[in-house]
């Protein structure tokens, strides 16, 4: 099950190395990005990072209020058979399972009847903040929100197969040609009034949406500066009272629900940061060559859990295991030494990727649960090159280890990793 996020942007450039790795911790593996003429550096970013997530850029200067769903409609077609499903929401929105499920599997449970998904927003505000505060996460600072009795809690935005869309009606909704529309907790979508995109009652189970409406005053001065995609001509969407207004309601609630990953976001970001970098870039210390490493020694990681009492490091859940070296050989062998969470775990089908492209690798046994992992040699470019791991399955360690009380799920942890360049090595 596949998920791809849509969004139109125009200068979110502080916002979105956490909009795209926060995504990438809860499933999304593609971003379809259409730049309604950013002038602050959010296409160069975009571009850098592209070489890590699966994102594409458009620009998308159509005129008017309807510019945001002809981007939208454009994209229902563009992936028609690439994705299953893809959410159309806003850089300022955060989609999540409230259980911490990866949206995928979510998905997957989903009925095949059904053609979109109806999320309703949750409304958070500027939790008193005033100042600029890039260098923090968005997902941290803000933690107060509207009452869920809220009105603007009514509005939704969609997550669709896109061979089942017509067209977009409004950014919020779609008119389908097939299938059902539901709410996130499986009830039909039930239309309030004359606009298509609020509904009758807002789900109490399912997928969240949190909407950073708002921030603090001096982001929603730089917001106001750049406009929102429905102003037209001296109408103007984001005025002063747009803010007091709202504020004054939307921080009734403390909602920390987003604090526990903020670790986790910002480990992704900086993989993301450091495996982009130009080969001349900041920080591009050589990988030693021909000796085993820890993933501390290497030039970064993620996806991982903390290392264990054994030094181990364990793929987490829902996630690849990523990890960086900076070499300037043109070609090496990898030698991974990996522990399974069962022995007759399914390793030949794990995905090995470096720089994006499948490596085939052999499997050498080394105990009952060990195994060595010996690349064939992989072309590598100068500077930094990204290794991923992609396990096949995650498995309950109380359904392998009985009267285990870990809760946690398990597919492998590697111990070592070795670059080799002579022959006869590992």
């Amino acid at each position: 099950m596949s998920l791809a996020i849509c969004i139109m942007v125009k200068d979110e450039a502080p916002y979105l190395a956490e909009f795209l790795a926060f995504h990438a911790l809860v499933g999304v593996r593609h971003f379809r990005v259409y730049d309604n003429g950013s002038t602050d550096g959010t296409l160069a970013l975009l571009n850098r990072l592209a070489t890590h997530y699966d994102i594409e850029v458009f620009p998308w200067t159509v005129e008017g209020i309807e510019r945001q769903q002809s981007a939208f409609n454009d994209a229902c077609v563009a992936l028609v058979g690439r994705h299953d499903w893809v959410a159309f929401i806003d850089a300022d929105e955060f989609l999540f399972d409230p259980q911490h499920r990866p949206l995928p599997r979510v998905l997957a449970e989903v009925p095949a009847d059904v053609g979109a998904i109806a999320i309703n927003q949750r409304v958070f505000g500027s939790a008193g903040l005033t100042e600029l505060a890039d260098d923090d996460l968005v997902t941290r600072r803000f933690t107060r929100r509207a009452p869920l009795t809220y009105d603007e809690h009514y509005w939704i935005k969609t997550i669709a197969r896109p061979e089942c869309v017509h067209r977009f009606q409004f950014s919020h909704s779609a008119h389908l040609k097939s299938g059902r529309y539901l709410l996130t907790d499986g009830s039909t979508r039930e239309v309030a009034g004359s606009h298509p995109g609020k509904t009758t009652r807002v789900a109490e189970h399912g997928p969240l949406l949190h909407h950073y409406i708002l921030k603090s005053w001096a982001e929603y001065q730089r917001k106001q500066k750049r406009g929102a995609v429905s102003d037209q001509g001296a109408m103007k969407r984001l005025t002063r009272d747009y803010f007091t207004e709202r504020d004054q309601y939307v921080n009734a609630e403390e909602d920390t629900s987003l604090v526990a990953m903020a670790g986790l976001v910002e480990a992704r970001m900086r993989f993301a940061d450091a495996v982009t970098q130009p080969p001349d870039g900041p920080g591009q210390t050589l990988t030693p060559l021909d000796r085993m490493l820890t993933l501390a020694e290497l030039a970064a990681h993620d996806g991982f859990h903390a290392r264990d009492p054994a030094h181990l490091y364990w793929v987490r859940d829902g996630a690849r295991g990523g990890l960086a070296v900076n070499t300037a050989v043109p070609e090496a062998k990898l030698h991974l030494g990996v522990f399974m969470i069962s022995a007759d775990y399914p390793l030949e089908r794990l995905e090995l990727l470096v720089n994006g492209e499948a490596v085939t690798f052999d499997v050498l046994p080394l105990g009952a649960q060990w195994r060595i992992l010996r690349s064939a040699p992989m072309k590598l470019r100068r500077g930094r090159n990204e290794i991923a791991l992609v396990p096949p399955v995650f498995l309950r360690i109380r359904d392998v280890v009985k009267g285990s009380q870990d809760p946690r799920s398990m597919a492998i942890a590697l111990s070592e990793v070795k670059l080799m360049t002579r022959e006869g090595e590992g």
